[in-house]
């Protein structure tokens, strides 16, 4: 399956535990949507990772931790931790 971006372009992709997680580049993302989500095999959205606020978006690399957490960090300087199952967020501080 080949991914299609929703909006802008994608920048970086990753697959664990069966489905795509995905970081679009934040330029000219809609405010307030996350930039980062995850798609099934069949390239159907599952969830949108949640934002520290709605007028940040997620500017740095994805690090997918051994505890099964996305590791993220946004334009606004928070280093974010989101679940996979659901892109909830789990920890959010800030680091600017």
């Amino acid at each position: 399956m080949e991914l299609q971006a929703i909006h802008t372009e994608i920048v970086e992709s990753l697959q664990v535990k069966g489905i795509h997680i995905v970081r679009e580049n934040y330029i000219d993302y809609p405010e307030g949507e996350s930039n980062i989500y995850a798609k099934d095999q069949e390239g159907q959205l599952i969830w949108f990772a949640e934002l520290p606020n709605e007028k940040d978006c997620y500017s740095n690399d994805m690090i997918i931790r051994k505890d099964g957490l996305i590791q993220s960090s946004t334009w606004n300087g928070f280093t974010v931790l989101v679940d996979i199952a659901n892109g909830k967020i789990i920890e959010s501080k800030f680091t600017k």
